[in-house]
């Protein structure tokens, strides 16, 4: 009998220790023997390693949770991206008549007059049923749009700039267009072929004036190179035909032609030189940047 307990006891033992939920404890053969305070003590350490793998598996459910939200998170806070918005210039006559475009715009449902700039140079507002966006008119000529859609620069170009307040329309019109993105990280400036705007600096009328004014000038100087390589174009032949000892012009009349044409060029260059190319406006002198805006974008549509 003693024989055969021992046999049994040497492959497994099951013995119920007293504790505050009685459990059950599995002894194994190497555990055969021991006192009960070795007994609590394996007892206990298999405790803690079953505690162990009940707060490891908490944990990995804890991180799945952690990766779960953090992906909502992801799928609604994206990256911030500012909206990329077309800035076009348009040189359409030698000059505007500026105090005959003012009552026109006022009495508009369609556009609106902000606050005064300069005295040569209205900034208009396009209303929100047309699109939105602004437009900053010189009185060189020239106007420029900021985020308006063709359809509404069209309509503003036919029903009021070439309506009646153009001085010697062009036939041919020259425009330039840059990009533009409003933000609120960066400094007003121009980077690369692309203008940047921020919408809490001192005075972004003022920017978006003095950027209007260097487009403009840039498209109005499109104008006159456009004219003078018409010009010489007409007139290639004549030195040609001189050295050759033949006649160069067939009348007087042609002759008188070719000189107003060239008179013409020069009047052009002349006034230009005064209101358009060489002079900086006085707006520009309230703030020393905005002379800086304005040579940048020359510079850029130089190359």
């Amino acid at each position: 009998m003693n024989r055969l307990v021992q046999q049994r006891a040497s492959r497994l033992v099951t013995l119920t220790i007293p504790s505050r939920r009685s459990q059950t404890f599995v002894m194994s053969k190497s555990m055969f023997g021991m006192s009960r305070r070795q007994i609590s003590q394996a007892r206990m350490g298999a405790g803690v390693r079953r505690l162990k793998e009940n707060d490891s598996g908490a944990l990995q459910n804890l991180l799945e949770k952690v990766n779960e939200i953090e992906n909502e998170f992801t799928e609604i806070f994206q990256p911030f991206k500012p909206l990329t918005h077309t800035c076009k210039a348009y040189c359409t006559a030698d000059a505007y008549q500026i105090n005959l475009l003012k009552p026109m715009v006022a009495d508009s449902p369609i556009y609106s007059l902000v606050p005064e700039i300069a005295d040569d140079m209205l900034h208009i507002s396009v209303g929100a049923t047309s699109g939105g966006g602004e437009i900053f008119v010189c009185a060189d000529g020239t106007f420029t749009t900021w985020a308006v859609s063709d359809q509404t620069s069209q309509h503003f170009l036919d029903n009021f700039v070439r309506s009646a307040v153009e001085i010697r329309s062009k036939s041919t019109i020259e425009t330039e267009i840059i990009n533009f993105v409003v933000d609120e990280d960066e400094l007003t400036n121009v980077k690369g072929d692309l203008i940047l705007l921020n919408p809490y600096s001192p005075s972004p009328q003022f920017s978006k004036a003095a950027f209007s004014l260097a487009l403009g000038r840039a498209a109005k100087l499109s104008t006159f190179e456009s004219s003078m390589d018409k010009y010489l174009a007409s007139i290639e032949d004549i030195p040609i035909k001189l050295a050759n000892g033949e006649r160069a012009l067939s009348s007087s009349k042609e002759s008188r032609v070719l000189e107003a044409k060239l008179m013409c060029l020069h009047q052009q260059l002349g006034m230009n030189a005064t209101d358009g190319f060489l002079e900086t406006p006085d707006f520009q002198w309230t703030q020393p940047e905005l002379q800086d805006y304005c040579s940048k974008i020359i510079n850029l549509l130089k190359h």
